[in-house]
């Protein structure tokens, strides 16, 4: 699973967010498995297990993709002040402290990466050796990474186009009984599914 449930943002907020961490766990070959909407304004994203299990970089990078994502894509769903500060950077703290005025309250209610940001700190922190200053480096190398791979106009199309894709799903199939956009479906609508998938992911509808 991926972080917590979010709450708190627009539809569209929600939806690019949660695209962006899918992305680009497909860019680092993951298999997605579904985004769990419990409204549609409340979701989490969810891969396969893998083996090997993912280096702790590649990890972090999914981490921040959600609002870098929604950053880049949905700006307006972030509070102006906080948005301008996250323009250089969305990590906080290790010294870089939030604008003031702001807190954390706002980093994860105004902005909605309060938690993504909370487990990238926490894979940082499992690695041995890293202090204040090798956790920031660490977490702002992956944030740039991210970044490099959101300025690609693939990346960005396979973004536009699953988060297009799940609105359209939100808007016809979306029952509490049917909450699950199945990762087939986001890798057939990018061309990346494999024919027997395809049939499964066309139809939209939960497991």
């Amino acid at each position: 699973m991926k972080g917590k449930r979010m709450p708190y943002l627009s539809q569209k907020a929600v939806v690019y967010h949660e695209t962006g961490h899918l992305v680009i766990g497909i860019r680092q070959g993951l298999d997605p498995w579904e985004i769990l909407f419990d409204s549609p304004t409340c979701a989490l994203t969810a891969f396969k297990p893998c083996d090997p299990i993912p280096p702790p970089e590649e990890e972090a990078m999914r981490q921040l993709a959600g609002i870098i994502t929604q950053l880049e894509f949905v700006p307006e769903s972030i509070s102006s002040q906080l948005r301008e500060a996250m323009r250089e950077s969305v990590i906080f703290g290790y010294g870089r402290p939030l604008p003031v005025g702001l807190s954390s309250i706002d980093l994860r209610y105004r902005g909605g990466g309060g938690g993504d940001m909370d487990k990238a700190d926490q894979i940082a922190r499992s690695i041995p050796g890293l202090d204040d200053c090798g956790v920031m480096a660490f977490l702002q190398q992956a944030e740039v990474k991210v970044r490099t791979l959101l300025s690609d106009p693939v990346v960005r199309r396979h973004i536009e186009t699953i988060a297009q894709d799940i609105e359209v799903w939100l808007q016809k199939d979306f029952s509490p009984s049917k909450n699950r956009y199945h990762g087939e479906r986001a890798l057939s609508v990018i061309g990346l599914a494999r024919d027997s998938e395809r049939e499964a992911g066309d139809s939209g509808s939960a497991s």
